[in-house]
């Protein structure tokens, strides 16, 4: 996002913090605006906030989350 996420989006995010199918996932913000190159990697966002999904190793991979961002919506 351009500035820290609302308290409804983050309130969405903290029953995934406890399902058992996300205990290998990390949720972290990253502030567009204060940091430009790394957001340059997900140059296909346009509408925020969004969800992306992070691969790190030899080679960065990701996937946007194209929906909603609710808790149902990224469960499923």
């Amino acid at each position: 996002t351009k500035e820290a996420p609302e308290e409804s989006v983050k309130n969405q995010l903290i029953p995934l913090t406890t399902d058992s199918r996300f205990e290998n996932f990390k949720f972290s913000w990253l502030n567009i605006a204060q940091e430009p190159d790394w957001a340059k990697m997900f140059n296909k966002v346009e509408e925020y906030p969004k969800i992306v999904v992070v691969s790190f190793g030899k080679r960065k991979k990701y996937v946007v989350h194209e929906n909603e961002v609710t808790t149902s919506s990224i469960g499923k």
